[in-house]
């Protein structure tokens, strides 16, 4: 049985006034059952090859990144709960402190990254 319109149709088609189920016509008709072929991609899984001068300097970019971003997330931890705008001013105000210490399209991610894992830790909480 279907229900439509205050109307019921035995054949689960929308009813009319006189009780006929009627068939709309904006419906396309269902394709055939088919299987779909295996991914037929390679998968490329390697590494960046550096030199060992490059390699030191990532890891030294790496580890001040790293430092900057525990500061801020500490930072942003002892601010607690903010309504939205102390989460703003704090955003502003921890984004041009990192800025001073890297550049800005790196505090900008560090403080959005920050303020995404203290929303993450209050929701698992």
């Amino acid at each position: 049985m279907f229900y439509m319109a205050g109307l019921w149709c035995a054949s689960g088609r929308e009813g009319d006034r006189s009780g006929r189920c009627r068939v709309s016509s904006s419906l396309r008709p269902v394709a055939a059952p088919f299987v779909a072929a295996a991914p037929a991609g390679a998968r490329v899984r390697t590494r960046l090859r550096v030199s060992g001068q490059d390699g030191a300097v990532l890891r030294a970019a790496g580890s001040h990144l790293g430092s900057l971003a525990g500061r801020d997330l500490a930072a942003r931890c002892a601010e607690g709960r903010l309504d939205a705008k102390g989460k703003a001013a704090s955003r502003a105000r921890r984004k041009r402190a990192l800025t001073a210490e890297s550049s800005s399209r790196w505090a900008g991610a560090i403080t959005r990254t920050s303020e995404d894992q203290w929303q993450l830790a209050g929701r698992a909480a």
